[in-house]
């Protein structure tokens, strides 16, 4: 975690760097061709080469953490898969516990049903034979 937030905070400055180079690069003229003009234009260009130097520093370190990150993912990736794998394996095995209980709760409502079918034939033959013997 923390390789991720050196990277994203060394990344974040890297990008607000090069935000005021193209904004400086943006304001440059090209030089006239007279003394005052190519002075104008030096000038330009020695501000722009100041401002550029701590750009590859920081550019440099957004390459070395971005490699030590990926480097760190590397590492971690085979504990990665295997934890990936293994939620997978226990999703499986839940989902097969679940479509099981159904089963089982489609199998008692179904003795229920049968049972109740029985119990309702008792009481008709009774009911029945209640009638036959009052006659």
């Amino acid at each position: 975690m923390q390789h991720i937030q050196v990277f994203c905070s060394q990344l974040e400055q890297l990008i607000q760097q090069l935000h005021a180079v193209s904004e400086q690069m943006e304001l440059q003229t090209v030089p006239t061709v007279d003394i005052a003009g190519v002075k104008s234009s030096l000038a330009e260009y020695q501000r722009a080469v100041r401002v550029q130097q701590p750009l590859t520093s920081v550019t440099s370190s957004v390459l070395l953490s971005g490699q030590l990150l990926l480097r760190c993912i590397d590492h971690m990736s085979p504990f990665l898969r295997d934890t990936l794998q293994l939620i997978k394996s226990h999703c499986g095995a839940l989902e097969s516990r679940t479509q099981h209980l159904l089963c089982s709760i489609l199998s008692a409502m179904e003795s229920l049903s049968h049972q109740n079918q029985q119990n309702h034939q008792n009481t008709q033959t009774r009911v029945e034979e209640a009638a036959s013997s009052l006659s």
